[in-house]
């Protein structure tokens, strides 16, 4: 079946994409849930869902817009780093179904906006291949990372994946892994500043580091046949 649906052509390919959308999110939407809270989410998303509370809607409809966001950008870089065939979307129907699954994963949760910026890292650190010095694409792939992090503690971990991209293209410079760290470290001073000067900074650094060892969302606490349990 995957086969044949990558044989269509774009257009059809992209009406199905938006059916399979309208599919897992038009009940949300009618039947909207409050935003997700995890003990692993970071101080940006903690604002961004206070700011949200009261508008069950719009934080739904937010959600499914940053999905789609995401879906479109994964589209462009399978396309433009020649992964995919330019005028295949499966890459993005798949992965649609994969952020849309269940029911309990139908609302505002931050691993949606830390998605979208950890994909931007990656779009960077594919656009570093060939670069003589490739500095400015370091700093940005690791700041995205950082940012991403303030959403959802665990993509810190993130930053092997900058290391490990070195490694394949031979990239042995000191100047691009101390750009990695100073990257990383930006957001994070900022955040401690915040926390200092509102006077929480021990009680914020000690909520980041729990955050940091709990993932959170795991799929044994999803069960598969939430998908049905909204009906339109």
């Amino acid at each position: 079946m995957l086969r044949r649906i990558s044989k269509l052509g774009f257009f059809i390919q992209f009406l199905l994409f938006l059916a399979v959308a309208s599919l897992f999110w038009l009940p949300a939407i009618m039947d909207p849930g409050p935003p997700m809270h995890i003990p692993s989410e970071g101080p940006l998303y903690t604002l961004l869902s206070q700011w949200l509370t009261g508008m069950p809607v719009f934080s739904v409809c937010f959600a499914l817009l940053m999905v789609l966001v995401m879906c479109i950008f994964l589209y462009a870089i399978c396309s433009s780093n020649d992964l995919v065939t330019r005028e295949n979307f499966l890459p993005a129907i798949l992965y649609m179904v994969l952020l849309s699954w269940n029911a309990s994963l139908l609302v505002l949760h931050p691993l949606l906006p830390a998605g979208i910026l950890a994909m931007i890292s990656v779009y960077t650190l594919m656009r570093m291949y060939g670069q003589q010095d490739p500095y400015r694409q370091v700093f940005t792939a690791t700041a995205c990372i950082a940012v991403a992090s303030l959403f959802y503690m665990p993509a810190m971990y993130l930053l092997f994946m900058v290391w490990f991209s070195f490694l394949s293209y031979r990239i042995s410079g000191w100047r691009e892994w101390l750009i990695t760290l100073i990257g990383f470290l930006f957001p994070f001073i900022y955040l401690a500043s915040w926390y200092f000067w509102n006077d929480e900074f021990l009680s914020g650094m000690l909520k980041v580091l729990d955050a940091i060892d709990d993932p959170g969302i795991g799929v044994n606490n999803l069960k598969a046949p939430d998908i049905f349990s909204r009906e339109v």
